[in-house]
């Protein structure tokens, strides 16, 4: 598991403990020591921290997707912009829950597999437009897409990052 520890000299750590039996011997005769493997993640912790800090902030909001372009996190402005609550739009298809019109009045497309370009490092979109909310509130956003590879290497899970221009 993962959880904090504290070391000699009273300095605490995020650790990943690891604990495995080792048994040597006969059978009958057989006697059983444990492995215990502690992984010092405290950074990884602080990152992960610090990276969350930054996707609850009101300044811009935030929708990730996974491989089948359903909501698998968004931060409290997305939740306002788009009147959904992150609690309704995880496992929602992103194009129910992020709906922006181009100046032609075309919906957009949010989903990277739809992109016809394979980019083997992730590929980043601009779209600018109009977002109808889930209540038919519309706001001018800019909209930044991240697409993200999959296994195959042809766009699979997207970072969707927008502000509201009405403000």
């Amino acid at each position: 598991g993962e959880f904090w520890l504290t070391r000699k000299d009273g300095t605490r750590f995020w650790a990943r403990v690891v604990l495995t039996s080792v048994t040597r011997g006969p059978r009958r005769a057989a006697s059983t020591s444990f492995i215990v493997i502690t992984h010092d993640l405290t950074d990884l912790k602080l990152r992960e921290e610090r990276v969350q800090a930054a996707l609850n902030g009101d300044e811009q909001a935030v929708i990730c997707t996974d491989g089948r372009q359903v909501v698998t996190f968004m931060n409290a402005e997305a939740e306002r912009t788009t009147e959904w609550t992150a609690e309704r739009a995880i496992g929602t298809p992103i194009g129910e829950v992020l709906r922006v019109v181009d100046k032609h009045g075309g919906l957009c497309r949010f989903a990277p597999r739809r992109w016809q370009s394979h980019h083997a490092h992730g590929e980043r979109r601009k779209i600018s437009g109009t977002l109808l909310s889930r209540f038919g509130r519309s706001l001018q956003v800019e909209v930044t897409v991240l697409n993200t590879p999959g296994p195959a290497g042809q766009p699979d899970e997207a970072l969707i990052v927008y502000s509201d221009r009405s403000k």
